[in-house]
Formats: structure tokens, C-alpha cells, sequence
């Protein structure tokens, strides 16, 4: 017997009018409906052979689960003429379709983080805390300096749980939701996942900079000066305190900024590559950091913050696993 596998939504086959019998192995532990040419059969039970008598020809088969109604299970049958039984192995087909689907998944997933990705146009800003930034500016914001970056690309949204999944087979986060942030990474974490990716897209992600982070939250080379990452209005832009309710919420339900990149401000906090450390004030081009220390630099605000931790130029730091969240880079 030859299985073709494909989606509900194909039209049935001719049928013949010679009779013949069709054998069915379930699935262990799989009780489910039986269904031939879009016609309700019979109920198979789990551990149990079921039989059903079609007519020779090609038919089409779908199983749909007890436990996942929206899992459904299709092949197609062929019965010659001298063929008097055939064995129809559901294990075989749950697996084969369950593979062409997590295939399929991936495949999705992988063009959506590529084609995500916001170009932005190299240039040179002053970072830290610049006039807009009002009285809420910390010491470590300062002194304001010159920093010039290179074209590269970053994400539109931060990582989602459904991409951190597809990539690493787990998800630590304390929320949960497939378009939600994934938050509660660990350094060593967020390098396996970086590694992972570059394998599977052959492509050469990484965490931006402090400084690539600002200037694109900032709106790059379009910036129009907001105090927060694409308006003057917290709330616009972002999913703080006063907001949340308490959680993180899907990426890209705000505005976004004048590159059109969301959720640089408020929802979860980014990690950047850099060691943390403060200000020298030097103009500097493509500032990479000190080469050690103790502290990652994390950037943006999130859900549990005030308004204050949540502009363009806040800085955080942090040695551990915390709520933390990710934002891809590419460079160009």
C-alpha cells in the first residue's frame, strides 16, 4: 500500500464499485473517529484492530483524535483487484504527519525571524541621557557621547516563545504564550540559541550591542528625539506598571518606532552583548564594551517597571538569570 500524505482540504478520490476489505492498526493509547472519503465510519478504540469493508479503488483515509480533535491524520488507499486485505499502520501515519508538520512549523518559523529583520542605516547619536530625557536620567546615563555605528539589522520584535521553541525544544518562561516574549534566559541559554539558529538559517544572528540597541531604539538615522522608542507617550509604545497587569503581552500590540521596530520599550527586558560598565564620555565607533566584568547590559523596561525605566536611554545590568527577554541582531 502506498501512503500520500496531504491536507483536509483535498477533494476525494473516484471510487470503484468492487468490493474489498480494509484491515486498521490504531495507534496505542489512540482512540479515533474513521473516516473515508469525508464519510464517518466508525469509532476505532486504542489497542484494538478495527475493520471496515470499502470498495476497491483509491480512497481517501482521515483518523481525527479523541484528545486533539484539531489532529487529523490522512492517507490515501489503493486497492487492486487481487487484493483481498489491506493493513493500514496509524502509527506510521501519525508520526510521518505529525514530522511533515513540525517541518512545516519550522520552516515558517525560520522565514518569519528572516523576514522580521528591520534594516537599519548606519550613523552617528548621542547616547545616554540627551536633553528629552528629562530629570529621570541615572548617573550611569552620563556623560552623553558620540557614538557612531555601522549598517546592520535587528529585530522587528523580540524573540517569541514559539521561535525560542522551535529552536531549543523548551521554553522557560514564566508566562506562557507561543507570541509572547520568551523571558528567564540565561546567558549560556541565550548562546545555545544563537549557535542553533545559525545552524539551522546558516545565517549569523547575535545580540546587538548597548550602543546598535539605543541607536535603533532611538529610530536610527529617523530618529525624531522621543524620550521613549517611538513617542513621547509611554503608553503608546509601551506595556509598563501602570499598564501590564502584571505580564508580559504578545509582541507588536504597541506602536512602533519611527523604523518601524516594536516593543523596544516596556513588555520585557532585552540583554545586549556588552559587559556593563559606565560611561568614559570618548566618542567612540562600534563600541563593543570592556572585554570582561561581571554584569550583562540589559536594555529597554518591561512590564513590571514605571515610565522612568523604560526610556531609550536606561541602562540595567545583571550577572543572572533574570525576566530577561532577547532581540536579534545581524550585521551587514
Amino acid at each position: 500500500m502506498a501512503h500520500d500524505f496531504f491536507d483536509t482540504t483535498s477533494p476525494s478520490p473516484m471510487k470503484e464499485n468492487t468490493q474489498g476489505q480494509c484491515l486498521l492498526k490504531v495507534l496505542p493509547n489512540l482512540s479515533c473517529n474513521v473516516w473515508v472519503d469525508g464519510e464517518f465510519k466508525i469509532k476505532a478504540e486504542a489497542n484494538k484492530i478495527t475493520k471496515i469493508f470499502l470498495n476497491k479503488g483509491t480512497f481517501r483515509l482521515e483518523f481525527v483524535s479523541d484528545l486533539a480533535k484539531d489532529e487529523i491524520y490522512a492517507c490515501t488507499c489503493k486497492m487492486s483487484e487481487d487484493e483481498e486485505l489491506i493493513e493500514v499502520d496509524l502509527d506510521s501515519i501519525v508520526k510521518e504527519s505529525r514530522k511533515r508538520r513540525e517541518e512545516t512549523e519550522r520552516k515558517n518559523i525560520i522565514d518569519e525571524i528572516k523576514n522580521n529583520m528591520v534594516f537599519v542605516r548606519g550613523g552617528t547619536f548621542l547616547m545616554g541621557g540627551t536633553p528629552e530625557q528629562g530629570d529621570d536620567c541615572d548617573n550611569d546615563e552620563k556623560p552623553v557621547h558620540q557614538v557612531t555605528v555601522s549598517d546592520f539589522k535587528i529585530g522587528k520584535y523580540p524573540v517569541t516563545q514559539a521561535q525560542w521553541k522551535m529552536v531549543m525544544d523548551n521554553n522557560p518562561s514564566y508566562f506562557r504564550g507561543d507570541n509572547l516574549p520568551v523571558e528567564s534566559v540565561s546567558w549560556d541559554d541565550v548562546q545555545d540559541f544563537i549557535l542553533l539558529l545559525n545552524a539551522l538559517t546558516r545565517d549569523s544572528y547575535r545580540l546587538p550591542t548597548e550602543a546598535e540597541w539605543e541607536y535603533a531604539a532611538r529610530g536610527g538615522s529617523n530618529s525624531s528625539g522621543y524620550k521613549y522608542s517611538g513617542s513621547n507617550t509611554v503608553g503608546d509604545v509601551a506595556w509598563y506598571r501602570n499598564s501590564s497587569c502584571e505580564q508580559t503581552h504578545a509582541v507588536g500590540t504597541k506602536s512602533p518606532n519611527e523604523l518601524g521596530i516594536y516593543d523596544m520599550c516596556g513588555n520585557i527586558d532585552e540583554l545586549c552583548s556588552d559587559w556593563y560598565d559606565i560611561y568614559n564620555g570618548q566618542a567612540q565607533t562600534n563600541p563593543k564594551g570592556p572585554l570582561s566584568g561581571s554584569d550583562r547590559v540589559i536594555r529597554g523596561g518591561s512590564w513590571q517597571n514605571d515610565a522612568q525605566y523604560c526610556r531609550v536611554s536606561t541602562r540595567y545590568y545583571s550577572g543572572s538569570v533574570s525576566f530577561w527577554g532577547i532581540r536579534i541582531a545581524l550585521s551587514l
